[in-house]
């Protein structure tokens, strides 16, 4: 840490320098946040390329670069074993009829919503609007324009469905939108109702009876492939973020209630979706559901 310090104190004693951070790592570790200063602390001065002059042309060969070296992350993901898919609609569709129903109702009576309104969800959360080819480049795979923006087009959040109860045409299970083949996959079962809230505790302190959650994870490697400095990691909580919001407003515009919470169990949600924490993960969970009260 000290030869760090040194290294960035270029205007100031190392000591004064030290002092300094000691007092701003006090501040952070009362709100609960000392590791997270010790991550700002060893990435604050990292040098970047200035796009204002020659950092667009250095960009472009690193990334010639990483192409002839590496095979580029897949952009979709699909499921090993489904049991059974469920067609979308395609997501300006999707859009086109949650904008015609903001302030509707999706659910007939408590606790019930129609497959079709989980679709429309689905489909404008996480669906591809557009795909764009890269001119000259057909050995590159198309990139993804979706509802929500992205940095580079990496898209790293993946969407799964934790369906609590049956409803209509779908059985309770858990749930991935695959925009490989444009589906709702039912890849996995539901465990005992207990169980359930005790993984999603955070969850279930929702004013309202869950009638599902939708889990956003995030594949780290999308973004690791196309940046590759320190301070990427927090861009994939910035799309999660983005993701989050536009779910939370199309779930709305069907007139169901929602209730985000970081407080679950990553260690079993994982085990239950099938991926291993430090390549893909787990980053918010939120429930939904009618708006009837407890």
């Amino acid at each position: 840490m000290l030869r760090v310090l040194w290294e960035h104190s270029v205007f100031e004693p190392c000591s004064q320098r030290v002092r300094v951070l000691q007092k701003e790592q006090c501040r952070w570790a009362v709100n609960g946040w000392r590791a997270s200063h010790s991550f700002f602390s060893y990435t604050r001065g990292f040098p970047f390329e200035d796009y204002s002059a020659s950092g667009a042309s250095a960009d472009r060969s690193r990334m010639a670069n990483y192409r002839k070296s590496e095979v580029e992350p897949s952009r979709t993901k699909k499921q090993p074993i489904v049991f059974q898919e469920l067609a979308a609609p395609s997501c300006v569709d999707a859009c086109r009829a949650l904008s015609g129903t903001v302030g509707g109702s999706a659910a007939k009576k408590q606790n019930e919503v129609s497959s079709n309104a989980l679709l429309e969800i689905a489909s404008a959360t996480f669906g591809v609007r557009r795909k764009r080819s890269i001119k000259g480049r057909p050995d590159i795979p198309p990139l993804l324009r979706k509802t929500s923006p992205s940095g580079g087009c990496r898209h790293p959040t993946e969407g799964y469905l934790f369906l609590l109860q049956d409803q209509h045409e779908m059985p309770k299970g858990v749930y991935h939108f695959s925009n490989t083949t444009h589906t709702l996959d039912l890849f996995a079962s539901v465990q005992f109702e207990r169980e359930i809230r005790h993984i999603f505790d955070g969850n279930f302190r929702a004013q309202f009876d869950p009638v599902g959650v939708w889990v956003l994870t995030s594949i780290f490697e999308r973004n690791r492939y196309r940046y590759r400095e320190p301070r990427t990691f927090r861009s994939v909580y910035m799309d999660v973020g983005h993701i989050l919001e536009t779910l939370m407003l199309a779930c709305e515009a069907k007139g169901l209630k929602t209730y985000p919470h970081h407080g679950f169990d990553l260690r079993v949600v994982e085990e239950r979706i099938g991926i291993k924490g430090s390549d893909e993960a787990a980053i918010m969970a939120c429930a939904f559901g009618t708006s009837h009260d407890h």
